[in-house]
């Protein structure tokens, strides 16, 4: 049976993209894929996503069934409204994964995965943006410090989410937030 689902994510400034990765079963080359011996996926009666976000105050529920899982690594877009938000805000989101098999009965099993990543694009160009507008030479200007000082805490912000200090960035990318006033 599959006993993993992987989870890729890739998002703009509109919407966020996630992918069923597990793909398809082989011998050789994917022993986790889904199909003989492991579960098809027609076995799944249900799956979902709950997804997180930085300003969220609670998972959303977006029913996939039908859709996840998938052996054709089929992505489903999700806007903001979707999520419950008015915008896809930076920082970090928790997305997981669950698929039920024969909820209620004696074999019933939970196939669940979880994984974060990190938005940060918006962020990004607002801070592009500043630091276009600004001569380094002049290091006593305030809008050249505060660019400097906002660029590098946007590279700590990004070591944060990748070495899984996920509430950390998302502290970074809040105060962040609060200092752009472009591209969000």
């Amino acid at each position: 049976m599959a006993n993993e689902i992987k989870i890729k994510t890739s998002s703009d400034c509109q919407s966020v993209i996630v992918y069923e990765t597990s793909g398809e079963y082989s011998e050789c080359c994917n022993e986790t894929g889904w199909g003989e011996p492991n579960l098809k996926t027609t076995d799944i009666s249900e799956s979902y996503l709950l997804i997180k976000g930085p300003t969220m105050s609670e998972a959303k529920k977006i029913d996939t069934t039908g859709i996840f899982p998938s052996a054709t690594e089929l992505g489903f877009e999700l806007l903001a409204e979707d999520l419950g938000i008015q915008k896809i805000d930076s920082g970090v989101y928790t997305v997981e994964l669950v698929c039920l098999y024969q909820p209620g009965t004696e074999d019933a099993e939970t196939i669940q995965t979880k994984c974060y990543f990190l938005f940060s694009e918006c962020l990004k160009c607002c801070i592009e943006n500043k630091m276009a507008k600004v001569n380094l030479l002049e290091v006593d200007s305030k809008e050249t410090q505060m660019a400097v000082r906002m660029r590098d805490l946007y590279t700590n912000m990004v070591w944060a989410a990748e070495h899984g200090k996920y509430n950390d960035a998302n502290v970074i990318a809040e105060y962040l937030r609060n200092l752009c006033d472009c591209c969000l």
